[in-house]
Formats: C-alpha cells, structure tokens, sequence
C-alpha cells in the first residue's frame, strides 16, 4: 500500500471509494462502480450483438435440420448482406472513435509530461519497501 499510494499513503486523493453500489445482476456480467453510463451502453450494445449472433445460429439451424426444405438462398444471402453492412458500420465508428480518443489522450498526455517534475533519486528500486528517492513518512 505503502509503494502504491493506497490507504493511509494517498497523497494525491487518487483512490477514493466512490460508494456507489451495484445491483447482483450487473456484477454478475462483471459492472463495477466505476463504470460510466457510457460504459454501460457500449457493453450493453457488445452483449446484446453475440446474444443476437446466437439466437440466429439457433434459428438458422433449427431451420437448415428441422424444416423440410431447409434454408433458402435467398434468406442466406440477405443474412450476409445485413452482417456485413453491420460489421463495416460498426467497424467505422469503432475506428473513428478510438483515433479521436487516442489523439485527445496522447495530447494530453504530453501536457502532463511537461508538467510532471523529475525526480533524479528514483532510480526505480525500492528500499525498505517504499521507493528510492521518495522521503520516508
């Protein structure tokens, strides 16, 4: 705790326990307090889409084994036509919004970069279990 700046050794007030809780259902698919409601919506979205992907397949093989004439190619090619605009589609936002994040983050992480103050004692080694160069507390 000591090393990492947890508990009593915070000093910057980075680990503060928001005291929001979450319902059992949503720790059952892994949402912890610090999700977004963005967050949410995007892993909403993502669980939906394979949910959706695997009720087709059933679907789609229910029909091809239990139907006298099978699957159509007719609806086999309109399955596809609609997946792949889906996935390009899909795909497209995906891309545009991880390029804008990842420019907005790099930038800033340059800005901070500026800022930050240099500590030529921390070789990163630690001694008696808090970093070098750090003073003792």
């Amino acid at each position: 705790d000591k090393m990492l700046h947890r508990g009593i050794y915070d000093t910057a007030g980075e680990h503060v326990d928001t005291g929001k809780k979450v319902s059992w259902f949503a720790r059952c698919f892994g949402i912890t307090p610090e999700f977004t409601i963005g967050d949410k919506v995007i892993y909403a979205c993502t669980i939906g889409w394979t949910f959706l992907k695997l009720l087709l397949f059933a679907v789609f093989t229910f029909q091809f084994f239990f139907t006298a004439r099978g699957v159509p190619d007719g609806q086999w090619m309109t399955l596809w036509h609609i997946y792949i605009y889906v996935i390009l589609t899909i795909a497209f936002f995906t891309t545009a919004w991880f390029l804008i994040g990842g420019l907005i983050d790099v930038t800033k992480l340059f800005i901070e970069l500026g800022k930050v103050k240099q500590n030529d004692a921390d070789d990163g080694s630690v001694v008696d279990g808090q970093n070098a160069g750090e003073a003792a507390k």
